[in-house]
């Protein structure tokens, strides 16, 4: 018996649609209150299923901190604004294209405007036209992008595995029509380019994943895919091991001609791990495929050791790039203004490596280090010091409390981790 209650006041309902009937919903002997719109994993959904609510709050919120970059940085050199913007500005934009591509003008431009916003702020580009900020940026002139994987997929290939997975013959007829005569093209100073499919932003993975979802048929080895990321490894201690891994290479790439694809035979790398590794080399077709000393696999950097050396050098130096930045842009040197930059801008990059070495973990805490250094009216007191009169803990203290809670949540079966730790801390 499981003694949980029900939080009956966060308890809404929905009613999506516009033919709705709205009929009235009990929770015990409570009625339910109807709500206009819900927050569903950062994303309000309305009645009407449209996202102008959802682009109008991220516009919101985007410009709310693009003010505070405004009035808390000195500097307007490209140097300091556009690494804050693209960190912090920039994927409250982005998460409404991600998940939702603007259906409406009206949303498109308010979230342009926000972009437009951030160049004029930098030193230099005020007098220049928007496009050519933009492109003297680096930046597109829009946040949809369509899906380079997908353009070359056969419309043909596609709808038959759709077929072949059973999936209802009305959803098959549906994507077939919204398929057909969809194409985009872009125009540059009167330059236009070739025709593309034109994907949503949401429609695309599904069927890109219904597209690739047959191609570890009759793979012997391990494969995994990622959007049009492929990974095909497995254990390779004798020639009858580097012959399967070979066989499965040649049939991903007889799968790919059969399915009209071609593979990127330039970014396929082969990364042998382990210490005594015989170093077999492979070919796709006729060519050979290259070594690589370590591979980028979701922002970690992975070596043929297996260790996270050259992930944590990596994050050190970005962390202290995007440190000096804030030090050179910031005059104040007080605690409200030092402390919050360093916490969203450079801790991240600092704890999204898991150091194994006492020579990684100091180089990481060094970092830290410095920030607890910057703070005016603490320059005599030990590191230690620093960080309680701070309210920071070090790195290595955070690792240690994340861990906890994760064994705490799965031993609980439940959340509630963070509280128990949180208050075991202090």
């Amino acid at each position: 018996m499981n003694l949980m209650k029900f939080n009956k006041v966060k308890h809404k309902v929905l009613h999506p649609g516009r033919g709705n009937l709205q009929y009235q919903c009990r929770l015990s002997d409570e009625l339910t209150e109807n709500s206009p719109a819900e927050k569903n994993l950062g994303i309000l959904v309305d009645e009407k299923l449209d996202m102008s609510q959802q682009h109008a709050f991220a516009t919101q919120k985007a410009n709310y901190i693009l003010g505070c970059i405004k009035r808390s940085v000195a500097s307007r050199s490209r140097e300091v604004i556009l690494p804050l913007y693209s960190t912090l500005v920039r994927p409250h934009l982005e998460y409404c294209i991600q998940l939702w591509g603007p259906q409406y003008k009206t949303d498109m431009d308010l979230l342009q405007q926000v972009q437009r916003r951030a160049t004029k702020m930098i030193r230099g580009l005020a007098h220049l036209p928007c496009e050519e900020r933009l492109r003297e940026l680096g930046f597109a002139d829009g946040f949809l992008r369509g899906n380079k994987a997908f353009d070359p997929v056969s419309h043909s290939i596609l709808l038959g595995k759709m077929s072949s997975a059973q999936l209802d013959k009305s959803v098959i007829r549906w994507v077939s029509n919204w398929l057909t005569g969809q194409a985009q093209r872009v125009i540059v100073h009167g330059v236009i380019s070739g025709c593309s499919q034109s994907l949503g932003s949401v429609l695309w993975p599904v069927l890109f994943n219904i597209f690739i979802n047959d191609l570890n048929a009759g793979v012997e080895c391990t494969l995994s895919k990622f959007d049009d990321d492929t990974k095909l490894g497995g254990a390779v201690e004798s020639l009858e091991g580097r012959e399967a891994l070979q066989r499965d290479l040649h049939s991903l790439e007889s799968r790919a001609i059969t399915n009209c694809m071609n593979l990127n035979k330039s970014k396929c790398r082969i990364l042998h791990l382990g210490w005594d590794n015989p170093g077999y080399t492979y070919k796709s077709g006729n060519e050979r495929l290259e070594g690589s000393p370590a591979e980028r696999d979701l922002g970690v950097w992975v070596g043929g050791k297996l260790n996270m050396s050259q992930q944590c050098a990596l994050a050190a130096k970005k962390a202290s790039r995007v440190l000096g930045c804030i030090k050179h842009s910031t005059a104040s040197r007080s605690r409200e203004a030092i402390v919050p930059p360093c916490t969203a801008l450079v801790r991240p990059h600092l704890e999204y490596s898991v150091p194994q070495y006492k020579k990684d973990i100091k180089l990481l805490e060094r970092v830290q280090r410095r920030v607890t250094k910057m703070v005016k009216g603490l320059e005599g007191k030990t590191y230690e010091e620093q960080l309680r009169s701070l309210g920071l803990f070090s790195l290595e203290k955070r690792r240690l409390r994340g861990d906890l809670m994760a064994v705490y949540t799965f031993l609980k079966g439940g959340s509630g981790g963070e509280v128990l730790i949180s208050s075991l801390w202090t």
